[in-house]
């Protein structure tokens, strides 16, 4: 699912929304603690995020920016979405996200 950043440190499921917490829900086995999210940055704003507090784009960890047509990933496992804070360093570029 495509989601739009801004400069402001947001959580992961406010991001996604209640359909998307639907759709990560179903994609995690109910038999695992954990959601397992990939974040891919199509673009070429860096992306940033953090867990359990807000992210900042100085002292977060990196997403890279695309390479050509190879977006730059993030895997990260988390047991709550909205542990995992994301920001943008600049305007509004929209990241892919995917659970499984």
């Amino acid at each position: 699912m495509q989601i739009t950043l801004s400069t402001a440190s947001a959580t992961l499921e406010s991001l996604i929304g209640a359909s998307g917490v639907v759709q990560a829900n179903a994609a995690r086995p109910q038999s695992q603690p954990y959601y397992n999210v990939t974040i891919a940055n199509p673009g070429a704003i860096a992306i940033y995020f953090e867990m359990g507090a807000n992210a900042t784009t100085s002292g977060s960890i990196y997403v890279p920016v695309a390479s050509g047509s190879t977006p730059g990933y993030a895997f990260i496992k988390t047991d709550n979405l909205a542990k995992v804070n994301l920001i943008a360093a600049s305007g509004t570029p929209t990241a892919n996200v995917t659970f499984g």
